[in-house]
């Protein structure tokens, strides 16, 4: 009778698991649906009726959406570009026999472990116009009054990004740092033996290798940093203006705290989780092309 129901016993195991899973975030995703087929608005009372998709055509024709769809984008695909680059380069700096190359990893990594909000109000306040210790030392140095960062749509959106580069930039530099350590080194002394210089072992064997890592990191922190909301929040409140607003604010904007279209934020929110999803599925498709795992 054991040997008999054997089989099914994976699948007992698992299943709490699967059923915390579902109520924790498959129920309130399938509500999520509901809502944005509806149309919820909090500031016009009213009988809740059936619209279906048009919450999703309506969110095409707006300009405000799309304009965060932009900024998301230019924001995570600037961000997770140059702290994996940035990552990488430095592992590969840091990985020979340097002196002292413990104690700078340890001090590169203290940005990661440091709570967003806290790493969101030091910035904001080291990069004020007035009182900000960043331009008072650009000013020192150069003698060139430096902009107010925060407050001129031209900079705001990379003012963000350098922050978000600023903390989790050391993340990938511990990752990739173990990644390296625990790959095989007989490339990388074959390399050496062939008088290939640092630039052409990191392009031709580092990197190769490092392929899957960089893959499954790039996911994560796309997707970390596609619902990236405190920092931002905390920095610009997605201003000046629009200039930083992601698409996460501007559904909290629409949904709770001007606008009350429940329904609407609903949509915004749904549509961006199957974004996100296709994301991650193209970049993993193309990361993992011809990769044996």
């Amino acid at each position: 009778m054991v040997r008999r129901y054997e089989k099914y016993l994976p699948y007992l195991l698992v299943m709490p698991a699967l059923v915390v899973l579902f109520l924790v975030t498959m129920y309130p995703f399938i509500y999520a649906i509901y809502l944005s087929l509806y149309n919820l608005d909090f500031l016009a009372p009213r009988r809740l009726s059936f619209v279906g998709a048009k919450n999703y055509l309506d969110l095409l024709k707006d300009g405000r959406f799309l304009n965060s769809v932009k900024v998301t984008a230019i924001y995570v695909i600037s961000a997770v570009g140059i702290e994996i680059t940035l990552g990488i380069l430095l592992a590969h700096l840091l990985r020979g026999k340097i002196k002292g190359a413990t104690i700078f990893r340890a001090i590169f990594t203290l940005p990661a472990v440091i709570c967003p909000v806290v790493v969101a109000l030091s910035w904001k306040i080291m990069l004020h116009g007035t009182i900000g210790v960043i331009n008072y030392m650009i000013n020192k140095l150069t003698g060139i009054t430096p902009p107010a960062w925060l407050s001129m749509p031209s900079t705001a959106l990379t003012a963000v990004i350098l922050v978000d580069v600023w903390q989790w930039a050391p993340f990938m530099l511990l990752v990739f740092t173990a990644a390296l350590d625990s790959l095989p080194q007989e490339p990388f002394e074959a390399a050496k033996v062939d008088g290939a210089s640092a630039l052409q072992t990191l392009l031709h064997v580092s990197l190769p290798m490092l392929r899957p890592i960089i893959g499954i990191m790039g996911i994560i922190r796309v997707v970390d940093a596609l619902r990236t909301f405190d920092k931002i929040f905390i920095l610009t409140r997605g201003g000046p203006g629009i200039s930083t607003e992601t698409v996460d604010l501007y559904a909290y904007y629409v949904g709770l705290a001007e606008g009350g279209r429940i329904s609407y934020a609903a949509a915004i929110a749904v549509l961006m989780t199957f974004l996100t999803e296709a994301i991650a599925l193209i970049y993993l498709k193309l990361m993992m092309r011809g990769v044996k795992v």
